[in-house]
């Protein structure tokens, strides 16, 4: 057959998912309450101790994580859909097809 490499984009995709969270930079930045995490960066943004441009870039890391999340669902169901679908559709066709189409081995 061939070497598939879509199924490794998946983990790649959730470990970005991962990384974008802000609770490592939250605890890198001194801010280690782990009692409510969801609303750490509120939290320090009443608490005065960092300027805005930090809240906003933690912000947005935070959108940038909730979207990865959003996303990571209907991205791994995109990939194994077009895999099966390349299977079947490779399958299910004349021998003549077959050759032209099939990768060599």
């Amino acid at each position: 057959m061939y070497n598939n490499y879509s199924y490794h984009v998946i983990v790649g995709v959730f470990l970005q998912t991962l990384f974008s969270s802000v609770r490592g930079a939250t605890i890198k930045l001194g801010w280690k309450d782990n009692a409510d995490p969801r609303n750490n960066v509120t939290d320090m943004e009443k608490s005065g101790k960092y300027s805005p441009n930090v809240i906003k870039k933690l912000r947005r890391r935070e959108a940038c994580h909730q979207n990865c999340w959003e996303a990571l669902g209907i991205f791994c169901a995109s990939v194994v859909s077009w895999l099966f679908y390349r299977q079947t559709s490779l399958t299910h066709r004349s021998p003549a097809i077959k050759l032209v189409l099939a990768p060599s081995t």
